[in-house]
Protein backbone atom coordinates (compact mmCIF):
# COMPACT_ATOMS: atom_id res chain seq x y z
CA UNK A 1 0.00 0.00 0.00
CA UNK A 2 1.07 3.69 -1.09
CA UNK A 3 1.79 6.19 1.51
CA UNK A 4 -0.65 8.22 0.31
CA UNK A 5 -3.22 5.52 0.21
CA UNK A 6 -2.53 5.05 4.30
CA UNK A 7 -2.86 8.88 4.76
CA UNK A 8 -6.15 8.74 2.51
CA UNK A 9 -7.19 5.76 4.80
CA UNK A 10 -6.68 8.08 8.20
CA UNK A 11 -8.22 10.78 6.83
CA UNK A 12 -11.53 8.70 6.42
CA UNK A 13 -11.23 6.95 9.54
CA UNK A 14 -10.85 10.05 11.53
CA UNK A 15 -13.44 12.19 9.58
CA UNK A 16 -15.87 9.09 10.05
CA UNK A 17 -15.05 9.28 13.98
CA UNK A 18 -15.41 13.49 14.34
CA UNK A 19 -18.97 13.49 12.42
CA UNK A 20 -20.75 11.48 15.40
CA UNK A 21 -23.98 13.53 15.57
CA UNK A 22 -23.83 12.84 19.45
CA UNK A 23 -21.04 14.93 19.87
CA UNK A 24 -20.91 17.41 17.20
CA UNK A 25 -18.25 19.34 18.85
CA UNK A 26 -15.94 17.25 17.13
CA UNK A 27 -15.69 19.09 14.56
CA UNK A 28 -14.60 22.42 16.04
CA UNK A 29 -11.43 24.36 13.96
CA UNK A 30 -8.97 21.91 15.74
CA UNK A 31 -10.22 19.18 14.45
CA UNK A 32 -10.71 20.87 11.08
CA UNK A 33 -7.35 22.04 10.89
CA UNK A 34 -6.30 18.35 11.74
CA UNK A 35 -7.95 16.42 8.94
CA UNK A 36 -7.36 19.65 6.36
CA UNK A 37 -3.19 18.73 7.40
CA UNK A 38 -4.15 15.33 6.65
CA UNK A 39 -5.26 15.95 3.26
CA UNK A 40 -2.54 18.41 2.22
CA UNK A 41 -0.28 15.80 3.57
CA UNK A 42 -2.09 12.85 1.19
CA UNK A 43 -2.05 15.15 -1.84
CA UNK A 44 1.91 16.54 -1.19
CA UNK A 45 3.03 12.87 -0.91
CA UNK A 46 0.91 11.76 -3.75
CA UNK A 47 2.73 14.78 -5.82
CA UNK A 48 6.40 13.15 -4.86
CA UNK A 49 5.05 9.20 -5.82
CA UNK A 50 4.98 10.61 -9.12
CA UNK A 51 9.15 10.93 -9.13
CA UNK A 52 10.19 9.91 -5.62
CA UNK A 53 8.45 6.49 -5.13
CA UNK A 54 11.51 4.79 -3.64
CA UNK A 55 12.59 7.36 -1.06
CA UNK A 56 9.03 7.82 0.10
CA UNK A 57 8.61 4.10 1.12
CA UNK A 58 11.98 4.19 2.32
CA UNK A 59 10.48 6.80 4.41
CA UNK A 60 7.78 4.97 5.57
CA UNK A 61 9.57 2.49 6.63
CA UNK A 62 11.55 4.75 9.06
CA UNK A 63 8.65 6.24 10.47
CA UNK A 64 7.07 3.08 10.91
CA UNK A 65 10.40 1.79 12.74
CA UNK A 66 10.32 4.90 14.72
CA UNK A 67 6.73 4.27 16.15
CA UNK A 68 6.81 1.11 17.12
Amino acid sequence: MKFSDELDNLWTIEEVNHTDSKYPTYKDAYTQGYLDGIERSENYVRQLEKTHDGALETLKQNIKRFFS
